[in-house]
């Protein structure tokens, strides 16, 4: 028995040692081009991934904001109603009495208005609505004014 107990724990201790050294040596030259790869992917997933949510969540914004400034106008046309006895022949007509600028909806678009001279009835004296974010009359995105009390909202 030529091998003493020192001895094993010394080449044990030398094995470690080696392990550890290739361990550090492999971590010292920093990650490999197929992590990177990996993180970089990932991250551009999850980018995608928010930028979709945050535009549903801008699109509902505008609608929410564009349906309120209808119901705020239209109030407004009634009162200019009541006040002058007449309904405004224009949008423009709001200027001065219950707006400083034309308004505009969340598209940044003029609210659609027109005066109806000869309304039928069960018909609105007046069209009101916004050209949604085509900012085309008369399309699917239309928002009107009258529809949305008859909606509920």
């Amino acid at each position: 028995m030529g091998t003493s107990f020192t001895s094993v724990l010394s080449t044990s201790a030398k094995a470690t040692s080696a392990r550890t050294d290739r361990v550090c040596a492999r971590r010292a030259r920093g990650f490999s081009l197929i992590e990177i790869s990996f993180v970089v992917i990932l991250i551009g997933i999850l980018t995608s991934v928010a930028v979709v949510g945050l535009n549903a969540a801008l699109s509902s914004a505008r609608l929410q904001t564009t349906e309120s400034s209808l119901k705020t106008l239209k109030a407004n046309i009634s009162a200019y109603s009541a006040r002058f006895g007449e309904f405004p022949s224009a949008i423009e007509d709001m200027i001065g009495v219950s707006y400083d600028q034309v308004p505009v909806d969340a598209w940044k678009t003029p609210f659609y208005y027109r005066q109806r001279l000869q309304a039928l009835p069960g018909q609105q004296p007046y069209i009101l609505a916004s050209l949604g974010p085509d900012k085309t009359v008369d399309t699917e995105d239309d928002i009107d004014a009258h529809a949305l009390d008859q909606e509920g909202n």
